[in-house]
């Protein structure tokens, strides 16, 4: 273990994510981290997990637990909402304790090494995740904050990003603290989701000047690019890749989640029938990629914190579909 704790990834979650807690927290250790994980427990996230979680790992915790109750109006009536927002404050606060940080969702696991990208953050450099469908900045009321459009002038932005992961320091401290102050002003808070929000203050700030994006098929998979024809991922020699011979590192989505595989599958057959002439191929072409990902999904399950183990603490429905009737219910 890395006793300097140079790196430290940034993540939040309440119960109902917790197999994608586990998931991740296993995952980081599979691959070899050895820095910190700032977690926020929101709500009635089972904080003896976690203490259990420290005792088996890699690497080290801080837990930063919330009631969420305190907080209900803080961004409405959703308490999603907060929970979303307040992991860009803590996020600021932590780029100014390490060397670098990576902000994460927690539907995220990890399948390769990242201390590169790290290393790249941390001498000045913001790393985030190309986001597929780009668009143009400015002009707009649902960006504003403090009644205002932060973007003096529309501007396409080439390096949109998703909101994550992204690794970078703290001289891209403000960024996030923007993002955090933008839905907590009492002037006139933007009404826009995060995605926007991160985008918006990165090209406020410039920081796009000093960032580079990574391909969204090897990081996260948006718009079911990890599925689709020519990205898709796959499994060769025990590690898994992009069809076109880029190396994934993590994946995102609700893998414990069976609705969440159905409009997959559904967006899937709707990419066929439009674009690929609804080929028998085309459709076992992504399954095969699905069943590659949620093999992984499941190793990182069981690696070292059996989700099973916990399963008075994880919806029913949830440990039925990933597990079936073994699911320790």
């Amino acid at each position: 273990m890395d006793s300097e704790n140079r790196y430290a990834f940034v993540v939040g979650a309440d119960r109902a994510f917790f197999p994608a807690a586990n998931a991740l927290l296993n995952s980081l250790d599979y691959i070899g981290f050895g820095g910190c994980v700032e977690f926020i427990a929101f709500g009635d996230f089972p904080l003896d997990y976690l203490k259990r979680v420290q005792k088996v790992v890699s690497y080290d915790i801080v837990v930063n637990h919330f009631d969420l109750d305190l907080f209900e109006g803080a961004f409405g009536k959703k308490k999603a909402d907060y929970m979303k927002r307040y992991r860009y404050k803590v996020a600021a606060h932590a780029s100014g304790k390490y060397d670098a940080v990576c902000f994460l969702d927690v539907d995220m696991f990890f399948v390769r090494p990242v201390d590169l990208f790290f290393e790249i953050a941390s001498n000045g450099i913001m790393l985030g995740a190309s986001k597929t469908g780009k668009v143009r900045y400015g002009g707009n009321p649902s960006y504003y904050v403090d009644g205002e459009d932060i973007i003096e002038t529309p501007i396409w932005n080439e390096k949109d990003i998703c909101c994550c992961p992204i690794f970078f320091n703290g001289g891209f401290r403000k960024v996030f603290e923007d993002v955090y102050y933008a839905y907590t002003t009492d002037k006139g808070r933007m009404k826009a989701s995060d995605l926007f929000a991160i985008n918006l203050m990165i090209l406020r700030n410039k920081a796009d000047k000093r960032m580079i994006t990574l391909p969204c098929h090897s990081w996260v998979g948006t718009n079911e690019v990890m599925l689709k024809p020519f990205t898709r991922v796959i499994e060769k020699e025990g590690r898994l890749i992009s069809e076109n011979g880029d190396l994934v590192y993590s994946i995102h989505g609700k893998w414990f989640s069976k609705g969440w595989h159905a409009g997959q599958v559904l967006h899937m057959d709707r990419v066929i029938d439009n674009y690929l002439g609804n080929e028998k191929h085309w459709k076992a072409s992504y399954e095969r990629a699905m069943s590659d990902i949620m093999k992984w999904f499941m190793k990182m399950q069981t690696w070292k914190i059996d989700l099973r183990d916990w399963s008075q603490r994880v919806k029913t429905e949830h440990l039925e579909f990933m597990f079936g009737n073994k699911g320790g219910i």
